[in-house]
């Protein structure tokens, strides 16, 4: 049995070492060797205007560090960066004694009227024996950065959802979004849809009724959406817009109904 047991061990140890990287054994060698790499893979969305830079954290992974410098380069996807990126060094630093550094891109305010996107791509670092990512393109190297200024539709599909102890999703309604005089401000007939208070009632002699009528603005340095509510029975609310998708959401109050629930409408451009 200690025989078998013993053999078992032995081929465990051998596929334990076959399986091993020839980066995992050249790292073991070097104290100050490793490699550097994004933190995450995950693709950035910026709001444009809303920031004037953008982080992307970079880590090292080395059992010493005296110091590092990682360089990478911008790779256009879709339209072009110049103009958009104020600052792009080319290179960050990892100081001695510290395992992360950010790369950091400044960010125009002004100007773009469309999405674009580009990878950050890391290319090389300032030492031999310091690699980006690993020969077998397990760790993250690339992102993908999209910037997109806010535009908005002309009209919008809305989904009501009542925040009750059991959410309730009404009926979807589609609605325009009228331009008032104000930039970036959009006068809306129904809010929540005009056939809500029917849904929620069970009563289709009020489909039309209690529409929620009022004003929706979104702040571009922010992104944050505001509602005034055009009558009596709203009271109005706050929300957010993905300058991406052009998705915006808001939770709007009411006075209505003898309980005082939100509902939360979720507008997608058509």
């Amino acid at each position: 049995m200690k025989k078998f047991l013993k053999s078992i061990l032995v081929v465990f140890s051998l596929a334990t070492l076959v399986s091993c990287s020839e980066d995992d054994s050249k790292f073991s060698v070097d104290p100050q060797s490793g490699w550097a790499q994004f933190t995450t893979a995950s693709q950035v969305n910026v709001a444009f205007g809303t920031t004037n830079e953008i982080v992307l954290p970079v880590r090292l992974f080395s059992a010493v560090n005296p110091g590092v410098d990682v360089m990478y380069t911008i790779e256009d996807v879709v339209g072009t960066s110049a103009g958009v990126l104020t600052s792009n060094p080319g290179m960050i630093t990892i100081a001695s004694g510290t395992l992360n550094g950010d790369l950091v891109l400044g960010l125009a305010t002004e100007g773009l009227t469309s999405t674009i996107e580009f990878d950050v791509v890391l290319t090389a670092t300032s030492r031999d024996n310091v690699q980006v990512g690993l020969s077998d393109d397990s760790k993250p190297i690339v992102r993908r950065v999209r910037i997109c200024p806010f535009t908005f539709a002309a009209s919008y599909t809305g989904v009501p959802t009542a925040n009750l102890a059991a959410p309730a999703e009404g009926p979807a309604f589609s609605v325009n979004f009228t331009p008032t005089a104000n930039d970036n401000e959009f006068s809306l007939t129904t809010c929540w849809g005009p056939n809500y208070v029917a849904f929620l009632t069970g009563n289709p002699a009020f489909n039309g009724a209690f529409p929620y009528p009022g004003t929706l603005s979104v702040d571009p340095t922010s992104g944050v959406v505001t509602v005034v509510a055009g009558a009596a029975y709203g009271t109005g609310g706050t929300g957010s817009m993905d300058a991406c998708s052009g998705v915006i959401t808001v939770t709007i109050g009411q006075g209505l109904f003898g309980s005082p629930f939100t509902t939360t409408v979720v507008f997608t451009p058509n």
